[in-house]
């Protein structure tokens, strides 16, 4: 049995070590692992417990090799507290890979988090688990590589949003291998079809003719490409006549409301890449910040930039709606979650907005709070 190391293993958890030897943290952490790593002598629920709190508290002394090893006994368990494998999943590529790829324990938002945060090799191991919800997709096709963007289309399970989905056949225009496995998703709809098929190889556009015979639109290059000014653009403050310089191909000095409408323009034409564009440079945040503001079921982000920018109320409803695919485009639908976000849209002040991006253009992290 295991007595005399749960004796060693108790008093360090208390403090309290009495005439015990000095123990190193390292070899602590070492016997804390073996013990609730082994399949050998089970554990109770509160042995297991305190055998993962002090795990956690060790975690920085904890050798490499054995966290690694730790990564890939716990990766598959449901008992283990979300802090740790937290931890396990933030730490080096080599230890945070199984746990990446395979755990229960990891739920959306820390793993939107850890995309942000961390670095290609960690995307492409969350591009690989088995299911993967809308809004993780959405910032993985952000930020990620063809890699990602491979993996995310050939797994029947991967939920891919509507911008997801525009985002992946624009990178299948210069990654080919990306047509079929587009080609063959369900969520393939006669436009997004007739879109990919423009973009596609002979023999993908053979098979989508053959899938979608008469149902595959016509001349949907004018339909969708096409980003003509219009007279009443969705910003009260235009701030250039039509047939002056292109909202959407916006100098330095473009103001922000200009900006803002270039990039509902682009929403609506079915442009994801140049609305991520623009929304750059209305925030004047980098990549993972844009990606937060937009990709995220809140919206708190949105409203604050959409209040800072002069948008109107359907404006932002609009906007909100479209990133997250709740039809109809408007504040008549009835969506909690878009509820949700007109309430922090409704309670911001124009002001109270300005500051808020200020910060955030400071310290870009903090759009995440």
């Amino acid at each position: 049995m295991h007595s005399s190391p749960w004796d060693i293993l108790t008093a360090f958890a208390s403090g309290d070590r009495g005439d015990l030897p000095q123990v190193d943290r390292g070899q602590v952490a070492e016997a804390v692992f073996s013990l609730c790593a082994s399949n050998d002598v089970p554990l109770s629920a509160t042995e297991t417990t305190l055998a993962f709190d002090i795990l956690e508290a060790l975690y920085p002394q904890i050798e490499r090799m054995v966290r690694r090893v730790l990564a890939d006994r716990l990766a598959d368990r449901t008992d283990v507290p979300a802090s740790l494998m937290t931890l396990l999943a933030r730490d080096t590529i080599d230890i945070a890979r199984p746990i990446l790829v395979r755990s229960p324990a990891l739920d959306d938002s820390t793993l939107i988090a850890i995309v942000m945060e961390r670095g290609l090799d960690h995307r492409q191991a969350i591009s690989e688990r088995k299911v993967l919800s809308r809004p993780l997709t959405d910032v993985l096709l952000v930020l990620g590589d063809d890699t990602v963007a491979m993996l995310i289309a050939s797994n029947p399970q991967t939920e891919i949003s509507g911008n997801g989905f525009l985002r992946l056949i624009e990178r299948a225009e210069y990654c080919p291998d990306l047509q079929w496995p587009l080609a063959r998703r369900a969520e393939l709809t006669p436009t997004l079809a007739a879109r990919l098929s423009l973009c596609a190889g002979t023999a993908v556009q053979t098979y989508l003719k053959d899938v979608f015979g008469a149902d595959l639109p016509k001349g949907l290059d004018q339909e969708l490409f096409a980003a003509a000014e219009d007279a009443c653009g969705p910003f009260t403050r235009r701030s250039t006549p039509p047939g002056s310089a292109s909202a959407v191909s916006p100098g330095p000095d473009v103001p922000m409301n200009s900006l803002l409408d270039g990039f509902v323009k682009a929403l609506r034409n079915g442009q994801p890449k140049r609305a991520d564009d623009l929304m750059a440079k209305v925030a004047r945040l980098p990549a993972a910040a844009v990606a937060q503001i937009l990709y995220t079921p809140a919206g708190r982000a949105l409203a604050v930039v959409c209040r800072s920018g002069g948008a109107s109320r359907q404006v932002f409803a609009e906007t909100y709606a479209r990133l997250n695919g709740i039809a109809p485009y408007g504040t008549s639908q009835r969506s909690g979650d878009l509820i949700a976000a007109l309430r922090v849209f409704d309670r911001i002040t124009a002001a109270e907005a300005d500051r808020i991006l200020d910060g955030w253009r400071a310290d870009p992290g903090s759009v995440w709070e």
